[in-house]
């Protein structure tokens, strides 16, 4: 999966206590992040689909 979706964004895989993980205080996997232009988390979850609205050009 992780690479498959590389194609179209940044991907981070890591153990559940590694950095990105911590600070996007992660407690379960897969999670999937939407981080907006001012640097912060605007969608969360744990299925694909909370990522489903696309992000304009």
């Amino acid at each position: 999966m992780a690479d498959a979706l590389a194609e179209v964004a940044r991907v981070v895989v890591e153990d559940h206590e590694g950095p990105v993980a911590t600070a996007f205080e992660v407690n379960a996997f897969p999670t999937f992040c939407r981080v907006g232009e001012a640097h912060a988390v605007t969608t969360a979850g744990f299925d694909l689909s909370v990522l489903k609205d696309p992000i304009p050009a």
